[in-house]
């Protein structure tokens, strides 16, 4: 990662963050006004010509990764609930403060990217599974995915499978994931599964990954 400057004068300055993929770049613009009072306007997505050619003159970089079309979407909106936490959290900034927002928008955007490269990594892993904003709970996803069963089982459970849904919580990995399981075969103990899953599976990053490795344990 890197921060550069990309303009300043005597009451403004502007700065531009290269994250690890195109939708994590974002450029901050902070504005001095009467009585020492800072505006902060942020921007995010890739950035301008100019503002690259810095960043690559202030050291080596390595190219930005591209991401399932559907963590994409994960990342623009994560990126633009940052930028309205920006604006919302700098209503009463001082000149003193413009150093914490950079920090705090840098540890925000690492977190996100890293719960980008997971969701991504799962997705690879999964063939039947998709990812999609949640239709219940506000700015959370929903990442679902179909498990089928390696070993045989019952004659019952022949062609059967495991419908997974984890929520991933808009502060993850600071919260535990909400997990929902329906089965096509009766005899299978979702209930237990679930209980089970929220004993094992402690927020962090890997949640979703363990929770999918776990799950294919179980089945």
């Amino acid at each position: 990662h890197n921060w550069v400057v990309t303009s300043s004068g005597d009451s403004s300055i502007s700065v531009a963050f290269r994250g690890v993929s195109a939708e994590t770049s974002i450029q901050l613009s902070f504005e001095i006004g009467e009585k020492s009072s800072v505006t902060v306007k942020a921007k995010f997505g890739r950035l301008s010509s100019a503002a690259s050619s810095l960043i690559s003159m202030s050291g080596p970089t390595t190219a930005q990764s591209r991401y399932h079309p559907a963590v994409s979407s994960f990342l623009t909106s994560k990126m633009n609930l940052l930028c309205k936490d920006i604006k919302r959290g700098s209503s009463s900034l001082s000149p003193t403060e413009i150093s914490s927002i950079i920090h705090f928008t840098e540890l925000r955007v690492a977190r996100i990217e890293e719960a980008a490269k997971e969701i991504n990594a799962v997705l690879g892993q999964c063939r039947n599974s998709y990812l999609q904003p949640s239709a219940k709970l506000k700015d959370c996803f929903d990442f679902t995915a179909f498990l089928i069963p390696r070993t045989k089982g019952p004659p019952e459970s022949e062609g059967g499978r495991l419908n997974v849904t984890l929520t991933i919580p808009d502060c993850y990995p600071l919260v535990p994931i909400g997990i929902s399981l329906k089965s096509t075969v009766k005899s299978c103990d979702v209930d237990g599964m679930v209980r089970s899953l929220r004993q094992e599976v402690k927020p962090g990053f890997g949640a979703i990954t363990r929770a999918i490795h776990r799950l294919k344990e179980m089945i």
